[in-house]
């Protein structure tokens, strides 16, 4: 991916900002989700994302704007006893 017109210090007025950045991000995502027994899922991904300022006011061309390199999750869902479940209890 790439962003032009991202802002940026203003020099004249350090106060304001100015849409003259601009970065370069790329990079992977994967997910994967299984069913297992009893009605449970388990979901699992991972994120790395390769991203740089290309173009600044600012001086930090070539630094990593404020973004995670790399990100992950895990979750797990569990089954609703029948008695608990909205539509089965009258409420």
């Amino acid at each position: 991916m790439f962003a032009q017109d991202v802002l940026s210090p203003d020099p004249a007025n350090p106060g304001n900002q100015i849409q003259t950045g601009e970065g370069r991000s790329q990079g992977v995502e994967l997910e994967a989700e299984a069913g297992l027994p009893g009605g449970f899922s388990m979901t699992a991904g991972y994120t790395f994302q390769a991203a740089k300022i290309t173009r600044s006011n600012a001086g930090d061309v070539g630094r990593r704007p404020f973004t995670a390199e790399a990100s992950s999750l895990a979750a797990e869902r569990l089954p609703v006893p029948r008695g608990l479940r909205h539509d089965e209890s009258g409420g």
